[in-house]
């Protein structure tokens, strides 16, 4: 799950989290929901399901990638979020691969910004989809040598959630040069809702697809 794909348009596939629900027509035969949860169980799909941040030491492979790309001058893409929608507007708990829910972990253990604790009702405050999808723009804006392909069945929440940066004072939406924005189009009537939310994004992204 990340290092080798048969894709032909990415070089990798990698997901920051698993888990999702379906929106639209064209998740009505979902691959991602056959095997993370029909297939394999690693989480339990749907609005009413679970939401799983995958691994610290899977996080740090687009940081290789990277790498990689710069020393051979030739640019690599990743295509993110195969398992879950990076713009789903999710307010329940992440949990870990053994179901663990994530907490923030500054008061534990300075070392770690997550700690994953088996009961959800210890007190300590959990960490949101928010957190993740802020430390996935910030692994983004850190791995300039990739570009990253985010396909969203959700393009009306791209705006919404699309991570600002701070510069002069100020605080905006700005582009990513190494983001393409895209969204799954399944019938006329997904296209008719869909590509005008995306074509509103030309300005956060280069690519739109």
């Amino acid at each position: 799950m990340g290092e080798i794909t048969k894709i032909q348009w990415t070089d990798h596939t990698w997901n920051p989290w698993i888990g999702c629900a379906k929106v639209a027509p064209g998740c009505a035969n979902c691959y991602a929901e056959a095997d993370m949860d029909k297939r394999r169980g690693r989480v339990k799909w749907g609005p009413q399901g679970t939401r799983s941040r995958t691994s610290d030491d899977y996080w740090g492979q687009p940081a290789k990638w990277n790498k990689q790309a710069e020393a051979s001058g030739i640019r690599q893409r990743v295509f993110c979020a195969s398992l879950a929608d990076v713009f789903e507007d999710w307010t329940g708990v992440i949990t870990n691969q053994f179901g663990d829910s994530y907490h923030h972990g500054a008061s534990w253990n300075r070392k770690e910004k997550y700690i994953a604790i088996p009961d959800v009702h210890i007190g300590h405050s959990l960490i949101t989809m928010t957190d993740l999808r802020r430390d996935l723009f910030a692994l983004i804006d850190q791995t300039p040598w990739l570009d990253w392909l985010l396909l969203t069945k959700r393009p009306e929440n791209i705006f919404r959630f699309w991570p600002s940066v701070e510069h002069a004072g100020r605080t905006w939406r700005c582009q990513r040069e190494n983001v393409w924005l895209g969204t799954s189009i399944s019938d006329q009537a997904t296209a008719n809702r869909a590509i005008p939310h995306l074509l509103a994004c030309r300005d956060l992204s280069p690519v739109l697809f």
